[in-house]
């Protein structure tokens, strides 16, 4: 049939039987009759059959509006897109009335390509994109109030593809605050509605995922980096990142305190929050700061997933934290501190970074220690998988940490003030660490930690007799010799205090 009427009317086109009006009228009044006949054969119980017949008309409208305009520049641009918009507003209505989502996607495609149809290759941004929001809002009130993820997914790409290919056609700096507050405006119709949904009453199952929201916000934050670049500098992007990150965890918070139960969606924005918040440590801050945000990010994000057992909250948080402590034993250390391992000394000198070099390193302890605290939780170890493992393994990297550390500033220190006393220091040190080791040892009744005290109060020992007597001066060496002296006779004592709990068959490692 529509082969038939096609060639006809084309061979009555060719032969200019009907003139352009003529055509143009006749589309309208075929798009006009499909609707009236699928409504007809709507009501008369063939529904499928009819709205086959309704979307056909739909489209029929569409293209003879496009004709009107694009073919034989019977009517103004003004007017054909009211007459596309107004078709567009048609699809929706007969969508809502008849409770077909295919008559949505049709008025979709529809009302974004009117704009490209009808294009007359020059800027009119404020209405190009005046007209994306009214579509937008009309596609995200259908999708929530039918529930039609795919409407979601159709509107979020459409939306970006037109805004991408105007940014790459017309974008200039000086448009620069009116595309800020569109951008905004897309950013947040994908990213906020979503989320909007778990509040609803409907069954978890029908609840839409968050994809769409993780490539949203990658698009408009990847676009408004290179705008705010251009525009002002790098710095100022993290305004934006800053501002992203608020609103993902504002919307969590509010979340978990309105609908508990989707922890899933909890999980998601309290990711998202956080991955802002690290992307604008390095926009904002410099240097050694960077490590500092990044080790207390790392903590809050292992309490979270103890919080609420959330495995991918656990991994992010580990490795963020290896990032902090990579960072700043590979780097700070050498590069913004200028400690020279080769020598055990800070070339810049001791004194001018102490406060901020303390600072990072014990933000940096703290943080550590803090995550194998709250993954200590019995409850815990048995709902995330490998928390004992990770709690173990960061407690022990705590340990080695803090001795590096404290050699670090001991022999930095000693170097530039008390040169001849530098290694007798560092052996002072590592028998009080050892010391320490071995109280703690008792305390918490962990063989492991006494071990590894034996095996430093050894190492040590082997450093005064084979270093220190040759390198140390007689006054430095009298001071090693005794200040090893007595955390050995306190060892020893320790032992033989406690010597019935040591051969007690219940005196076994309990971590």
């Amino acid at each position: 049939m529509v082969l038939g009427v096609g060639y006809f009317l084309k061979y009555a086109f060719d032969r200019n039987w009907i003139g352009p009006v003529g055509r143009v009228a006749m589309a309208y009044a075929g798009g006009a009759a499909c609707l009236a006949i699928g409504e007809h054969f709507r009501r008369k119980g063939l529904a499928a059959f009819g709205l086959y017949l309704v979307g056909g008309g739909i489209a029929v409208l569409y293209f003879s509006g496009y004709a009107a305009f694009q073919v034989y520049d019977l009517i103004g641009q003004p007017t054909a897109f009211g007459l596309m918009v107004a078709v567009t507003a048609l699809a929706g209505l007969l969508t809502l009335a008849h409770d077909v989502m295919w008559l949505a996607v049709l008025g979709i495609i529809g009302g974004f390509v009117t704009p490209v149809v009808l294009s007359s290759r020059q800027d009119n941004q404020i209405a190009l994109m005046t007209y994306m929001t009214i579509l937008n809002g009309g596609i995200l009130w259908i999708a929530a109030f039918k529930r039609w993820g795919l409407l979601n997914g159709l509107g979020f790409a459409f939306t970006w593809l037109l805004f991408l290919a105007w940014y790459g056609a017309h974008y200039e700096p000086v448009k620069f605050a009116r595309t800020t507050i569109f951008l905004n405006i897309f950013f947040a119709s994908y990213a906020i509605v979503p989320f909007a949904y778990y509040f609803v009453p409907r069954e978890q199952a029908q609840r839409p995922g968050f994809a769409i929201t993780f490539l949203n916000t990658l698009i408009a934050f990847g676009v408004s980096y290179a705008m705010i670049r251009e525009y002002a500098s790098t710095e100022a992007v993290s305004i934006v990142s800053l501002a992203y990150g608020t609103l993902y965890f504002a919307m969590a918070v509010y979340l978990r305190r309105r609908n508990p139960q989707s922890l899933d969606a909890f999980v998601m924005m309290v990711a998202m929050a956080v991955l802002f918040f690290v992307i604008t440590v390095p926009l904002y801050f410099s240097r050694h700061w960077i490590t500092v945000c990044w080790a207390v990010q790392a903590a809050a994000l292992l309490w979270a997933a103890v919080r609420i057992v959330d495995q991918r909250l656990f991994f992010g948080g580990i490795v963020l934290l290896f990032l902090a402590l990579g960072k700043f034993a590979f780097h700070d250390l050498l590069n913004i501190f200028h400690f020279d391992p080769s020598v055990m000394a800070f070339t810049a000198g001791f004194a001018p970074a102490f406060a901020e070099r303390w600072l990072t390193s014990l933000t940096v302890l703290a943080a550590t220690f803090a995550g194998a605290i709250v993954l200590g939780d019995s409850t815990t170890k048995q709902k995330l998988p490998g928390a004992r493992d990770a709690r173990n393994l960061l407690l022990a990297i705590f340990g080695i940490l803090a001795f590096a550390v404290l050699n670090i500033e001991v022999a930095g220190y000693f170097y530039d003030y008390a040169r001849p006393a530098r290694f007798a220091a560092i052996s002072v040190l590592w028998a009080l660490f050892a010391t320490a080791l071995m109280i703690l040892g008792f305390a918490r009744s962990v063989t492991t930690l006494r071990r590894v005290s034996l095996v430093l109060f050894a190492v040590t020992l082997l450093k005064v007799f084979l270093w220190d007597m040759a390198h140390v001066s007689t006054p430095y060496r009298i001071v090693s010799f005794l200040v090893l002296g007595l955390m050995l006779i306190g060892a020893s004592y320790l032992y033989h205090r406690y010597k019935a709990r040591i051969d007690a068959p219940a005196a076994t490692d309990t971590e």
